[in-house]
């Protein structure tokens, strides 16, 4: 929930108070887990969740920069590059009150790491230049 409340905030006077609440409550659920089991987390989130959030800045790098041809876009399925962007931007945050480690196993782990880059880009927008240089760990990026 704090994640949530965090994305919500970024264009609110309680952004940087949100995100320290957010913060202070990652560190309190990396405590609870084991070592073992913080590094999977930590990896599935870096992994699979940036590669969520990644479908949805190529879909927004998409529809700034590129038109498809006609072929392209009178097909049946055919949807904008910036409806896909919105669509996806917007489900990011919807999902996360709804996330079920036992329900949907690793699965969970995508959209809660879309919705921390989502916010990464809000706190520190270079974050992503770190990425491939500082592996696993996407709570160390809120520092650089």
């Amino acid at each position: 929930r704090k994640l949530s409340d965090a994305l919500e905030a970024r264009r609110s006077d309680n952004f940087e108070a949100a995100v320290n609440v957010y913060r202070q409550a990652r560190e309190e659920f990396r405590k609870v887990l084991t070592e073992a089991d913080y590094r999977y987390f930590s990896f599935q989130v870096w992994q699979e969740g940036v590669a969520r959030y990644t479908e949805y800045r190529i879909a927004e790098l998409a529809a700034e920069s590129y038109r498809p041809g006609k072929s392209f876009s009178s097909l049946p399925d055919y949807t904008p590059y910036q409806a896909e962007a919105d669509t996806l931007r917007e489900g990011i945050p919807k999902a996360l009150p709804f996330l079920s480690l036992a329900g949907l196993k690793r699965v969970a782990f995508y959209p809660f790491g879309a919705a921390e880059a989502l916010l990464l880009d809000a706190v520190n927008p270079v974050w992503r230049s770190v990425y491939f240089k500082e592996k696993f760990y996407l709570e160390a990026y809120f520092g650089h």
